[in-house]
């Protein structure tokens, strides 16, 4: 995300949306003519092997399970709710 956002800043032709994947088509701005798009919609293995992301089976750390840390609330508190 921050080497995106420094792309940015270096070509006008490109832009960073840090957002939901489902939230890209309101994302882009109305008339927006686009020539590519790269997402990343995967999973890594370093999120699994870091018991403090949240997602490890065999490390202790919260349960948290979000991509992004910045939307949502982590899964320990919605469990709870």
């Amino acid at each position: 995300v921050a080497v995106g956002h420094q792309l940015s800043e270096l070509d006008e032709r490109f832009t960073m949306l840090h957002r939901p994947f489902a939230d890209v088509h309101d994302a882009l701005p109305a008339g927006l003519e686009l020539s590519g798009m790269l997402i990343d919609i995967g999973f890594s293995s370093p999120q699994v092997d870091d018991g403090a992301r949240g997602w490890s089976v065999d490390q202790d750390g919260p349960l948290d399970l979000r991509m992004n840390f910045e939307a949502g609330v982590p899964a320990s508190e919605w469990l709870q709710s």
